[in-house]
């Protein structure tokens, strides 16, 4: 009966073990295939650059960082391109699940408009139409928001629901960890929550959870790299201010549980990985959805929602919002 129960007991573990496993377990210097797919763009909108094919001045690949040496996947885009962007989990998120997403990485530098994460809808004409349903942008150097966008109209109705300091720059002290927990719940009570260092983040409204969101509402994915920022066309007045490095050394994303992406997160239990030795509302409802592809569009678009159960900004707030452009 003993050993019964003790293989039982073994079974059990094993089988956890197995439901536990990490969707995405990147470490830097891995193919960035392991990661996602490469997502290269020119000045405009649509203008793809094939992976590999832009030299020197936009690219994403496993290299080490030399300044801290420690092995990362490098992301470079100079100053007339749009995007440098690794496109992960693209048709694997689920409706009515939460997803635990992490990664550490260090910015060279900062300016308004640049987002280095997207909780990203692929077809944003969808109904209800959702552009991105939340991302990371700095309205100023170092100065860091988190955005949200209601659901309806054009799609692009954001609006910052956290706002904070972020620093960037080429030491130990400019790496950093980030950590969400997302609620893929479609019917109102969807909720998002925001690690930053560690450390549990207070939205604009003094919560630690933002509540009564939808973020999926149509096929979505996170995108982490660099967006925007550039220099306008014909602009060579200041390259290096819109030429950008970024340097991911850790990802992982999870189904599970929080604790299975802590070390990516830098949260309690996990560890910031060290550098290497080698040179390498309740909202109106919206129309139920069951299905990760776009809502046809024949579908009847319901009134725009209200907002998420979140306080309202302070004026300064909105007016230094600023609307990134859509991305595919």
């Amino acid at each position: 009966m003993r050993g019964f129960l003790s293989s039982t007991f073994i079974l059990a573990l094993a089988a956890s073990a197995a439901y536990a496993k990490l969707l995405i377990d990147y470490h830097g210097g891995d193919d960035p295939k392991n990661l996602g797919a490469i997502e290269l763009e020119s000045f405009n909108l649509g203008d793809h650059v094939a992976a590999g094919s832009g030299g020197s001045d936009v690219f994403i690949k496993a290299e080490t960082d030399t300044t801290l040496n420690r092995p990362a996947l490098h992301y470079k885009r100079s100053e007339h391109y749009r995007r440098a962007e690794m496109r992960i989990l693209d048709h694997d998120i689920e409706e009515d699940k939460t997803y635990y997403v992490g990664f550490t990485f260090r910015l060279s530098h900062s300016r308004k408009g640049l987002v280095f994460f997207q909780w990203k809808k692929a077809d944003k004409t969808a109904a209800p139409q959702q552009n991105i349903p939340f991302h990371m942008e700095f309205e100023g150097e170092d100065e860091l928001t988190l955005g949200y966008t209601t659901p309806g109209g054009n799609g692009s109705q954001r609006e910052p629901v956290w706002h904070g300091k972020f620093s960037t720059g080429n030491s130990e002290s400019d790496v950093h960890s980030v950590g969400f927990a997302i609620n893929t719940a479609n019917d109102g009570s969807g909720w998002l929550e925001f690690y930053l260092d560690g450390k549990k983040q207070t939205f604009d409204n003094g919560k630690d959870r933002l509540e009564n969101v939808y973020l999926l509402t149509g096929r979505t994915y996170p995108k982490i790299g660099i967006y925007r920022g550039e220099a306008a066309q014909g602009d060579e007045s200041n390259a290096a201010d819109h030429t950008f490095n970024s340097y991911v050394y850790r990802v992982q994303i999870s189904d599970s549980s929080l604790d299975e992406i802590a070390e990516a997160a830098g949260l309690d239990g996990g560890s910031t990985p060290e550098p290497s030795s080698t040179t390498m509302p309740p909202e109106t409802m919206m129309p139920p959805s069951t299905s990760q592809e776009p809502v046809p569009t024949e579908t009847p678009s319901p009134p725009p929602p209200s907002k998420p159960t979140c306080s309202k900004n302070k004026k300064r707030s909105r007016s230094r919002l600023h609307r990134i452009h859509s991305a595919k």
